[in-house]
């Protein structure tokens, strides 16, 4: 798919959902992105579409919603889901947004065509990750690892990282092909990013 195909015009804020809503079960194909708190989602979001239309909360941990962004008039839509385990959050709020991203993926008729599961690449794969990326295979969701902030560590770091991430994958049963390296920073990685983006 060339480069022309995944040109974004448009890219608006939809609305933000927290149960069942229309917008899970639209024919029109979805772009699911998930991740720890702090992970950098709302920036690389931000810089795949080329504007400003995540915004992070003021308080990390604290985004609820699960909110819709319409791309090219309807297009797609990229669904922005809230950031999982922050360590400041209440231990009541933390299960509740673990549960609102379950039910996404297992029980709101949602089937987004790619699943974004976004890593600090500081941090590599965490429990939670781990967690995330069981949920996603039991439910049959197609997905990809990002390591994103990937500008942070030094080629030696990223190296030594990559090995290690794709060791765990691996484990997991999960091709290393589904592995990409990213930084919203200085841009690297979001080409290959947007050729998933197809229509």
């Amino acid at each position: 798919m060339s480069r022309e195909d995944t040109t974004i015009r448009n890219a608006t804020f939809t609305k933000g959902i927290i149960g069942t809503d229309e917008l899970t079960i639209k024919a029109n194909p979805q772009y699911a992105f998930i991740g720890r708190s702090n992970v950098g989602k709302s920036s690389l979001i931000n810089k795949l579409v080329g504007r400003s239309i995540a915004h992070p909360s003021s308080t990390p941990g604290k985004t609820s919603e699960i909110n819709y962004f319409s791309i090219n008039d309807g297009e797609f839509f990229i669904v922005d889901l809230p950031g999982y385990g922050f360590a400041k959050v209440a231990t009541k709020d933390k299960e509740k947004f673990r549960k609102r991203i379950v039910w996404y993926f297992a029980d709101s008729g949602a089937r987004p065509k790619y699943t974004f599961l976004i890593l600090d690449a500081r941090r590599g794969i965490t429990d939670l990750d781990k967690d995330m990326i069981e949920i996603l295979h039991q439910e049959g969701h197609p997905y990809v690892i990002i390591l994103n902030k990937i500008d942070k560590l030094t080629q030696k770091e990223r190296v030594a990282l990559r090995k290690e991430v794709e060791r765990e994958l691996l484990s997991f049963g999960i091709s290393t092909n589904s592995l990409y390296e990213t930084s919203s920073k200085t841009g690297k990685g979001i080409e290959a990013l947007m050729s998933l983006l197809s229509l």
